[in-house]
């Protein structure tokens, strides 16, 4: 508190927004389980198998304190207007703090050698009011393709 011409003003630390909320954290792993290595645009090549994982975790909080809730999360990814994941939606309900975990299938046809794009991640509360997104660059690597054995031909 601060005391201004004999009179005290309290003053109150601005307190943390209440309501739904959530943390995501995306990575992409290859057909291994190995995760892609996080740089950035992430490279991933051209007819090559991914899994997308994402863990979403429940900060929402009620007077003050943790608290549970029911939150949408929608997994997206596209490379020059190519739908790669056009929208896997996952609902679920979330225990304070509780964290889950999604996985999403990503294949990269051949032929989008040199895209570029990304990998969407949006969480929504059951108003539909979105609450927390991440967005992750990605760049598609041509792979050579090997005919036989002596004739290589770039995409």
């Amino acid at each position: 508190g601060v005391v201004l011409g004999g009179i005290y003003l309290a003053t109150r630390a601005k307190a943390a927004p209440e309501g739904p909320a959530a943390a995501i954290k995306i990575e992409v792993l290859d057909a291994g389980g190995n995760p892609v290595q996080a740089n950035s645009p992430l490279t991933l090549d051209e007819g090559a198998s991914y899994t997308v994982a994402v863990a979403v975790t429940n900060t929402t909080t009620k007077g003050g304190l943790p608290h549970e809730a029911d939150l949408e999360t929608w997994v997206m990814a596209a490379a020059n207007w190519t739908d790669l994941i056009p929208g896997d939606i996952f609902p679920q309900h979330y225990l304070p703090t509780s964290i889950v975990y999604f996985y999403s299938s990503l294949v990269i046809p051949l032929g989008l050698g040199g895209a570029t794009g990304a990998i969407t991640v949006n969480v929504f509360d059951p108003e539909d009011n979105l609450v927390a997104t991440v967005t992750k660059p990605i760049s598609i690597r041509s792979m050579d393709i090997v005919y036989g054995a002596t004739v290589t031909v770039g995409v």
